[in-house]
């Protein structure tokens, strides 16, 4: 399960394709967890950032431990665990959240940036391209980027 886990990371970081592959990440983990026990699933998740590691280097390896890894635990623990829906949905998102959060950060030092100075720069840009001559031609709206 973990070399899936790192098939499905390499795949998404290489061909750019996280978006499609997002949902599917957790589940290796998960599976062991449901299957054997919370433990397995946790040595899943190591065994994977090592193969990570290997195949496309520590870099890549650190950014799937602290994002996808840690969720992949949590989740794994709550389903194995049978917590409740609310509880299970709240734990992955905060466990996310402070995934992306500490990514940033660690991007924010290593780019010489602050944290929040990064996101306000990337967020203009990004949102530009978005809604950049974008088209709602269904609703009868027409957006015209600046």
């Amino acid at each position: 399960m973990a070399a899936v886990g790192c098939c499905m990371w390499s795949l998404g970081r290489v061909y750019r394709l996280d978006s499609f592959l997002l949902l599917l990440y957790p589940l290796p983990p998960v599976f062991v967890a449901l299957r054997w026990d919370t433990r397995r699933a946790f040595q899943t998740v190591g065994v994977t950032v090592m193969l990570v590691g290997c195949s496309l280097g520590p870099f890549y390896a650190f950014l799937y431990a602290l994002g996808i890894g840690s969720l992949s635990v949590v989740m794994a623990a709550g389903l194995a665990g049978r917590w409740p829906t609310a509880l299970l949905l709240a734990a992955t998102t905060a466990t996310k959240v402070a995934g992306v959060a500490a990514q940033v950060s660690i991007a924010a030092r290593l780019l010489g940036f602050g944290g929040w100075s990064l996101v306000t720069t990337q967020l203009p840009t990004v949102t530009a391209a978005l809604l950049g001559d974008f088209s709602y031609e269904w609703t009868g709206l027409f957006i015209q980027g600046g």
